[in-house]
């Protein structure tokens, strides 16, 4: 091994025997390492992006919110729709919400997959809408 500048490296250890590998070490470990990067350059990560809407929104602003949702989507990241219940609104309008956000979901089908429901958590009614694969 010093003869032709090689690391002897343990393959395996078993009672009776010992698989040594004559390698270089050094150069081994940087190709190791440069393949892990490539495999994180080419590992697409999904993040999350939230779009807001009121209770009351107009058409307008509706179709602007869901043409950003449809870009985050077309990006490969999730969309999280939610609607901010205050006030009164809070007792009188959950159902309205919900309601406004499963019309959302359709519109959404053709470049998204919405989750089968709505969610309640606290004063925010929110609905989950995946990138399409």
């Amino acid at each position: 091994a010093k003869e032709e500048d090689l690391d002897p490296v343990l393959v395996r250890q078993d009672e009776e025997m010992l698989v040594v590998k004559l390698m270089d070490a050094g150069k081994t470990r940087h190709l190791m390492q440069k393949k892990k990067k490539e495999a994180a350059k080419k590992s697409e990560t999904s993040v999350l992006k939230e779009v807001r809407l009121g209770l009351n929104i107009g058409q307008h602003d509706l179709d602007f919110k869901m043409k950003q949702a449809k870009e985050f989507l077309a990006k490969n990241n999730k969309v999280k729709l939610y609607i901010q219940l205050r006030g009164a609104d809070f007792y009188r309008s959950q159902n309205k919400a919900a309601a406004l956000l499963k019309e959302i979901s359709t519109q959404v089908k053709e470049v998204g997959v919405p989750d089968e429901q709505t969610t309640m958590t606290g004063n925010v009614v929110s609905l989950f809408v995946s990138p399409m694969k």
